[in-house]
Protein backbone atom coordinates (compact mmCIF):
# COMPACT_ATOMS: atom_id res chain seq x y z
CA UNK A 1 0.00 0.00 0.00
CA UNK A 2 3.14 2.25 0.62
CA UNK A 3 4.13 1.90 -3.02
CA UNK A 4 0.59 3.14 -4.65
CA UNK A 5 0.54 5.99 -2.23
CA UNK A 6 3.99 7.15 -2.90
CA UNK A 7 2.86 6.43 -6.93
CA UNK A 8 -0.32 8.38 -6.05
CA UNK A 9 1.55 11.18 -4.50
CA UNK A 10 3.91 11.64 -7.59
CA UNK A 11 1.55 13.26 -9.23
CA UNK A 12 1.73 16.86 -7.62
CA UNK A 13 5.47 16.66 -9.04
CA UNK A 14 4.23 15.96 -12.96
CA UNK A 15 3.88 18.56 -15.43
CA UNK A 16 2.55 18.20 -19.44
CA UNK A 17 2.51 14.74 -21.33
CA UNK A 18 4.07 13.39 -18.09
CA UNK A 19 1.45 14.50 -15.87
CA UNK A 20 -1.40 13.38 -18.70
CA UNK A 21 -0.10 9.98 -18.48
CA UNK A 22 0.48 10.07 -14.73
CA UNK A 23 -3.33 11.13 -14.47
CA UNK A 24 -4.58 8.55 -17.12
CA UNK A 25 -2.51 5.65 -14.92
CA UNK A 26 -4.31 7.35 -11.50
CA UNK A 27 -8.06 6.75 -13.68
CA UNK A 28 -7.18 3.14 -14.36
CA UNK A 29 -6.00 2.67 -10.46
CA UNK A 30 -9.35 4.08 -9.44
CA UNK A 31 -11.52 2.48 -12.23
CA UNK A 32 -10.11 -1.32 -12.62
CA UNK A 33 -10.48 -1.58 -8.79
CA UNK A 34 -13.90 -0.13 -8.56
CA UNK A 35 -14.90 -2.32 -11.33
CA UNK A 36 -14.38 -5.27 -9.52
CA UNK A 37 -16.00 -4.11 -6.28
CA UNK A 38 -19.11 -3.69 -8.49
CA UNK A 39 -19.24 -6.68 -9.64
CA UNK A 40 -18.65 -8.51 -6.92
CA UNK A 41 -21.26 -6.75 -4.66
CA UNK A 42 -24.03 -6.48 -7.33
CA UNK A 43 -23.92 -10.31 -8.15
CA UNK A 44 -23.42 -11.43 -4.28
CA UNK A 45 -25.42 -8.88 -2.71
CA UNK A 46 -27.13 -6.95 -5.38
CA UNK A 47 -28.72 -3.20 -4.67
CA UNK A 48 -30.89 -1.26 -6.06
CA UNK A 49 -31.77 -1.76 -9.84
CA UNK A 50 -29.68 0.71 -12.20
CA UNK A 51 -30.73 2.41 -14.51
CA UNK A 52 -29.88 5.03 -16.81
CA UNK A 53 -30.49 8.45 -15.79
CA UNK A 54 -29.31 10.50 -18.95
CA UNK A 55 -31.96 11.14 -21.15
CA UNK A 56 -29.61 12.02 -23.91
CA UNK A 57 -26.01 11.70 -24.33
CA UNK A 58 -25.46 15.42 -24.05
CA UNK A 59 -27.13 15.30 -20.80
CA UNK A 60 -24.64 11.94 -20.06
CA UNK A 61 -21.64 14.59 -20.85
CA UNK A 62 -22.82 17.81 -19.38
CA UNK A 63 -23.64 15.78 -15.82
CA UNK A 64 -21.07 12.82 -15.80
CA UNK A 65 -18.27 14.24 -17.35
CA UNK A 66 -19.03 17.94 -16.15
CA UNK A 67 -20.61 18.68 -13.73
CA UNK A 68 -20.92 15.65 -11.33
CA UNK A 69 -16.75 15.79 -10.83
CA UNK A 70 -16.39 19.42 -10.07
CA UNK A 71 -18.87 19.53 -7.73
CA UNK A 72 -18.06 16.50 -5.95
CA UNK A 73 -14.77 17.60 -6.07
CA UNK A 74 -16.00 20.96 -4.26
CA UNK A 75 -17.33 18.78 -1.54
CA UNK A 76 -14.22 16.78 -1.07
CA UNK A 77 -12.29 19.93 -0.48
CA UNK A 78 -14.96 20.28 2.07
CA UNK A 79 -15.28 17.07 4.00
CA UNK A 80 -10.96 17.47 3.79
CA UNK A 81 -11.42 20.96 5.20
CA UNK A 82 -13.80 19.95 8.14
CA UNK A 83 -12.68 16.47 9.39
CA UNK A 84 -8.88 18.05 8.87
CA UNK A 85 -9.52 20.09 12.24
CA UNK A 86 -9.68 16.86 14.11
CA UNK A 87 -8.02 14.19 11.71
CA UNK A 88 -4.31 15.04 11.31
CA UNK A 89 -3.49 11.58 9.21
CA UNK A 90 -3.69 12.47 5.95
CA UNK A 91 -4.61 8.78 5.04
CA UNK A 92 -7.16 8.14 7.88
CA UNK A 93 -8.55 12.08 6.18
CA UNK A 94 -8.70 10.35 2.91
CA UNK A 95 -10.37 6.82 4.59
CA UNK A 96 -13.22 9.21 6.43
CA UNK A 97 -13.84 11.15 3.47
CA UNK A 98 -13.96 7.68 0.91
CA UNK A 99 -16.53 6.43 3.44
CA UNK A 100 -18.95 9.22 3.29
CA UNK A 101 -18.67 8.56 -0.23
CA UNK A 102 -19.62 5.34 0.26
CA UNK A 103 -22.12 6.06 2.16
CA UNK A 104 -23.70 9.06 -0.26
CA UNK A 105 -23.43 6.65 -3.19
CA UNK A 106 -25.43 3.94 -1.10
CA UNK A 107 -28.48 4.06 -3.94
CA UNK A 108 -25.94 1.97 -6.51
CA UNK A 109 -26.10 -0.98 -7.80
CA UNK A 110 -22.94 -2.36 -5.26
CA UNK A 111 -24.60 -0.35 -1.95
CA UNK A 112 -21.17 2.27 -2.67
CA UNK A 113 -18.44 -0.29 -2.36
CA UNK A 114 -16.83 0.85 -5.60
CA UNK A 115 -16.80 5.13 -4.34
CA UNK A 116 -14.82 4.32 -1.39
CA UNK A 117 -11.73 2.51 -3.07
CA UNK A 118 -12.18 5.53 -5.91
CA UNK A 119 -12.45 8.25 -3.36
CA UNK A 120 -9.70 7.08 -1.40
CA UNK A 121 -7.73 7.18 -4.29
CA UNK A 122 -8.35 10.82 -5.25
CA UNK A 123 -8.66 11.72 -1.77
CA UNK A 124 -4.79 10.87 -1.75
CA UNK A 125 -3.63 12.85 -4.89
CA UNK A 126 -6.13 15.85 -4.02
CA UNK A 127 -4.44 16.35 -0.45
CA UNK A 128 -0.71 15.89 -2.48
CA UNK A 129 -1.43 18.41 -5.29
CA UNK A 130 -3.55 20.65 -2.64
CA UNK A 131 -0.38 21.38 -1.03
CA UNK A 132 0.93 23.05 -4.03
CA UNK A 133 -1.89 24.89 -5.48
CA UNK A 134 -5.95 24.24 -4.43
CA UNK A 135 -7.00 25.46 -7.99
CA UNK A 136 -4.68 22.44 -9.65
CA UNK A 137 -6.15 20.17 -7.30
CA UNK A 138 -9.70 20.83 -8.28
CA UNK A 139 -8.96 20.97 -11.40
CA UNK A 140 -6.60 17.97 -11.94
CA UNK A 141 -8.94 15.51 -9.34
CA UNK A 142 -12.30 16.50 -11.57
CA UNK A 143 -10.01 15.58 -14.85
CA UNK A 144 -9.43 12.53 -13.35
CA UNK A 145 -12.90 12.05 -11.87
CA UNK A 146 -14.84 12.67 -15.67
CA UNK A 147 -11.84 10.05 -16.95
CA UNK A 148 -13.39 7.31 -14.51
CA UNK A 149 -16.80 8.59 -15.24
CA UNK A 150 -16.39 8.32 -19.05
CA UNK A 151 -15.18 4.80 -18.79
CA UNK A 152 -17.91 4.10 -16.76
CA UNK A 153 -20.93 5.29 -18.36
CA UNK A 154 -18.68 3.91 -21.66
CA UNK A 155 -18.85 0.46 -20.50
CA UNK A 156 -22.76 0.94 -19.81
CA UNK A 157 -23.03 2.25 -23.10
CA UNK A 158 -21.17 -0.53 -24.59
CA UNK A 159 -23.09 -3.60 -22.51
CA UNK A 160 -27.03 -1.70 -23.23
CA UNK A 161 -26.13 -0.34 -27.09
CA UNK A 162 -29.67 0.17 -28.22
CA UNK A 163 -31.24 -0.44 -24.72
CA UNK A 164 -30.05 3.41 -24.11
Amino acid sequence: MHKLITYLEEIGSKQGWELFVHASTVVLICWVPSQIIWLAFHFIFPGPEGENYFKTPLEAVALALLLAPLLETQVMRMIFYAFGKFIKSNISLCVVSAIIWGILHLSSESWGTHAIWTFFILGICFRRVERDSKQRAVLMITAIHAGFNALSYGLYLAANGSNV
